[in-house]
């Protein structure tokens, strides 16, 4: 009894509450004496993944929490969708290595300066900032326009405006913005080769279940259906088996399962610089929802957005959670544990733009060209074959002017003074 209650203020200690999930494995790792070195083990490996877990902010400010909150809050919703009758079904295997998942899976997101360094560095960077140029989102074409003018003049041949209104916390902000969209794509990557590296998980898991590990990780950032190129049931590291589909598609969903109104730290983006749009966007998103439940296979979800460009946002990601419930729902047999019960589902999904649905119906109207392209069109540039014919479209609507006026002055004025 000592022993469990020591193990509870150890795991409080790091200022995170225990969910039932994490309830039951310390339950039974601490009533077996051959599991309890490995529940130590566990302790200490979550708790090197808390810490740097913390850092993410520093390069990633402008984004959604990824730290320990972002953890806890999958393995709480997970709790919630299985039910603790399902939960106590688990395999200490399959526990142990989905608490991990949900701790290790956003790891590539903790970067150190040399990381950046290594990917940004020398030529490779200009290589970077081109890509960017033609990016969809404004602000980041502009942020990369600037830092590749910055980066190629000449100091006798600056722009006096440009040398004057670009300071270096312009140069800071925009560099900010790069590195969050550069690093943030491959992060699932990322995470899965530090996870191999990581010489405390070989310890805890073996070499064999921490690949796992490392692909239920990476898994998070590909399709849904490529859990299926995972095997269905294996070994685990006791006397139990693991089923790695059924861990990477309960950690996916989670993942999107994550988008309740308290998503962004404030204390964050009034300490960085000014946000990106996409990332406002995604902060109303958040902020949208009115409605949230999961409970026992259920979810229910109702959101109101008020602009346009949040409710794509919005219905965008509840495009991805119906697509991986239905997806999971089509294989349940084949990636869930024997007699599992049902599959998640989603039994409500409103997505609303101010307060209705009629809106909807609207929101892909819209298209997009340069600024270029559009002048060029302005101008008439691609449109006539002879640059001189601008003489004809003149005198054509001189005539057509004129016949218009003949018209008014001479038939509709007789007409008139004859009724």
């Amino acid at each position: 009894m000592q022993k469990k209650e020591n193990c509870k203020i150890t795991f409080l200690s790091r200022g995170i509450a225990m969910t039932k999930m994490e309830q039951r494995l310390r339950d039974l790792c601490m009533n077996n004496s051959e599991y309890e070195s490995k529940y130590h083990q566990y302790e200490n490996v979550v708790s090197d993944f808390v810490d740097k877990l913390r850092v993410v902010p520093v390069y990633f400010p402008h984004f959604s929490k990824h730290d320990s909150s972002h953890s806890q809050n999958i393995i709480k919703y997970i709790g919630m969708l299985l039910g603790e009758q399902r939960i106590n079904k688990l395999s200490v295997s399959d526990l142990l290595v989905f608490l991990l998942s949900c701790y290790a899976h956003d790891i590539g997101m903790s970067l150190r300066y040399e990381n950046i360094h290594d990917v940004m560095g020398g030529e490779q960077l200009k290589k970077i900032l081109d890509n960017y140029t033609d990016s969809v989102q404004e602000d980041l074409a502009m942020a990369a326009e600037r830092l590749l003018q910055f980066r190629n003049h000449d100091d006798t041949e600056i722009e006096g405006d440009f040398e004057q209104n670009y300071g270096p916390l312009d140069i800071y902000k925009d560099v900010l913005q790069i590195i969050e969209e550069e690093f943030r794509k491959n992060h699932p990557k990322r995470s899965s080769e530090n996870i191999e590296k990581n010489e405390k998980l070989n310890d805890l898991l073996g070499t064999r279940v921490n690949r796992i590990l490392s692909d239920v990780c990476e898994a998070h950032g590909k399709n849904i259906e490529e859990i299926m190129n995972l095997p269905w049931e294996s070994v685990g590291i006791f006397d139990d088996y693991i089923h790695p589909r059924f861990l990477a598609a309960m950690l996916c969903i989670g993942d999107l399962l994550d988008m309740d109104t308290d998503r962004f730290d404030q204390v964050y983006i009034n300490a960085t610089t000014g946000m990106p749009e996409l990332s406002k966007i995604h902060q109303k998103k958040h902020q949208s929802v009115r409605n949230f439940l999961v409970k026992n296979s259920i979810i229910e979800i109702s959101t109101d957005c008020d602009e346009m460009n949040v409710y794509r946002a919005t219905r965008d990601w509840m495009a991805w959670l119906k697509q991986a419930c239905t997806f999971v729902a089509i294989e349940w047999n084949q990636i869930s544990p024997e007699e599992f019960g049902n599959a998640p589902y989603i039994n409500k999904a409103d997505t609303l733009l101010n307060g209705a649905k009629k809106w909807g119906r609207f929101a892909d109207t819209k298209f997009h060209i340069s600024d270029d392209y559009a002048l060029d069109l302005l101008k008439g540039s691609g449109i006539y074959k002879d640059k001189f014919i601008f003489i004809r479209e003149i005198i054509q609507n001189a005539i057509d002017a004129t016949v218009k006026r003949i018209y008014n002055d001479l038939v509709l004025k007789h007409y008139f003074t004859t009724l």
